[in-house]
């Protein structure tokens, strides 16, 4: 799948959720922003949108759909004398990911959030910098569980800035994944 038919899938999704999902307590948005792997890496990004359920005032659950770059670098130690090594690279991971989120309401304009997030890798350019040594795209688990969490702030009714980290539960090739995102979003 490439990023243009992704993109016309995640659009698809959101307009479906939109035209089924109407209620008073039910809001949708969008959001985009910067990915950064807390291992190194260059930015990376991300785009979706999301849905928010409100059980309360304060309670809330929220869905999202997100297509992301995310860009880390890579080293790989070998014990073994003869094979050389450290061997080191960087991934580029094309991504949709399904973070489900309880979000809470503490005082006046912040707010934390936390659940589980899936996800599944569309595409990779993997870069090795050594001849003996290659790390190939099928060497990974193309699905990812994570833990996300989040601090937010909201700007106004329509507009809220977060700062989310999130925790990759299963390795792929020994490496869990940690990202920070940082993001704009708009709510309808």
């Amino acid at each position: 799948m490439n990023v243009r038919n992704s993109v016309i899938l995640i659009v698809s999704i959101l307009v479906s959720i939109h035209v089924f999902g109407q209620t008073e307590q039910t809001k949708f948005g969008i959001k985009g922003g910067v990915n950064l792997a807390t291992d190194g890496g260059d930015l990376g990004f991300q785009v979706g949108g999301f849905t928010a359920f409100d059980f309360t005032e304060k309670l809330s659950l929220r869905p999202e759909i997100l297509f992301s770059l995310q860009h880390m670098d890579y080293d790989v130690q070998n014990n073994n004398e003869d094979a050389g090594g450290p061997y080191t690279g960087s991934i580029k991971e094309y991504f949709i990911s399904l973070p489900l989120l309880l979000k809470y309401k503490l005082i006046d304009n912040f707010e934390i959030a936390a659940g589980p997030q899936f996800g599944y890798i569309l595409d990779q350019d993997i870069k090795n910098n050594s001849d003996s040594f290659t790390l190939r795209s099928d060497d990974w688990d193309k699905f990812e569980f994570a833990v996300a969490s989040e601090v937010g702030y909201v700007i106004s009714e329509e507009y809220r800035v977060g700062l989310r980290y999130i925790y990759g539960i299963n390795k792929r090739y020994d490496i869990n994944t940690s990202l920070l995102q940082l993001s704009l979003e708009y709510k309808f």
